[in-house]
């Protein structure tokens, strides 16, 4: 297999969205089945990384690849972080995260639950998210199966500004 260190990049058009399932990107890499893989190459400078802390006598789990159903999971028990990061000079505008939920888990972040497929707006650098789950189990999973990130270049991305206040002209009608 190749070395996830030394990721692969997919084909990427260059218009500022980038989508791929999770097979997908196996397949650039090269992944095999129930393998960890902590990060990957996205594409373009954009990279994703699934930490986690082990419990128990448990090995890490958190960022391993299934060939069933063709995911990347996280597991809520090891409090994994799902983190997606632009190289220096871009931005992310969003993210979309498709996931299957295992044991009630769901995306995060922070208190906010982010349901698979939701449009999450970023606007910075990088985003982190987390798994927890929308019950009282304490052992969620959110198998991931696609990632799109729509991102910019940060020095052309549009300024916010505020509409300029302007007073009705008087007209009169015509005869």
């Amino acid at each position: 297999p190749v070395d996830p260190d030394t990721p692969v990049d997919p084909d990427i058009p260059a218009d500022g969205v980038i989508s791929f399932t999770i097979e997908e990107i196996a397949a650039a890499n090269g992944w095999v089945n129930a393998t960890r893989y902590e990060s990957f190459q996205l594409s373009n400078g954009i990279i994703v990384s699934a930490t986690g802390t082990s419990i128990s006598s448990y090995n890490l789990n958190t960022g391993k690849y299934y060939t069933n159903g063709q995911n990347w999971r996280t597991y809520q028990a090891e409090n994994p972080v799902i983190t997606i990061t632009a190289s220096d000079g871009m931005i992310i505008v969003s993210v979309r995260i498709t996931y299957l939920s295992q044991n009630t888990g769901v995306l995060t972040q922070g208190e906010l639950q982010i349901t698979s497929d939701a449009v999450v707006e970023v606007n910075a650098n990088a985003i982190a998210f987390g798994v927890a789950n929308t019950g009282t189990a304490t052992n969620g999973q959110v198998r991931i199966t696609a990632i799109e990130v729509v991102y910019g270049n940060a020095g052309e991305l549009p300024e916010e500004t505020t509409p300029e206040e302007t007073t009705p002209e008087e007209t009169t009608p015509e005869e």
